[in-house]
């Protein structure tokens, strides 16, 4: 998949947010990691383009063209993905808790016990996981 860097458009777009752009594409090479990319600052980054990447997607975020560019080559069923992603600690919670179609092992939900205690379940069953399976980060007392 090529995504273009001209402006939504379709006009060739100014040097400044061409070249913001093509790092962004060079660097992440499909929509879904730019998305991402683009709603978080977790992903790991080399300390030798920690910097450049830290000024492009800065860039993408503040300008008007470039947002404007984001939604058109991006669609908004991956935006709307990779913003949910965010939101969890890690890939793997996030497909057991959010992708409900399809063969799943170890679904994860959440519910208040008894109305009052916050229990994290696993496959339907009261499990009060306090971490997750698959990063070992601490649970939050809600949902995701």
């Amino acid at each position: 998949m090529v995504i273009p860097v001209t402006d939504a458009d379709g006009s060739a777009g100014l040097p400044i947010c061409v070249r913001q752009r093509e790092w962004l594409v060079d660097r992440y090479r499909s929509d879904t990691g730019i998305a991402l990319k683009f709603y978080s600052d977790e992903l790991p980054i080399s300390s030798d383009d920690s910097h450049v990447d830290a000024r492009a997607i800065k860039h993408i975020r503040e300008c008007p063209r470039c947002r404007a560019w984001m939604h058109s080559v991006i669609p908004e069923s991956v935006l709307r993905r990779q913003r949910r992603l965010t939101e969890y600690c890690c890939a793997g919670m996030f497909v057991a808790v959010e992708q409900v179609d399809g063969p799943i092992t170890n679904r994860i939900t959440f519910e208040m016990f008894r109305g009052e205690d916050p229990c994290w379940m696993i496959d339907d069953i009261h499990s009060f996981i306090s971490y997750c399976p698959w990063c070992g980060k601490k649970l939050p007392k809600r949902p995701f």
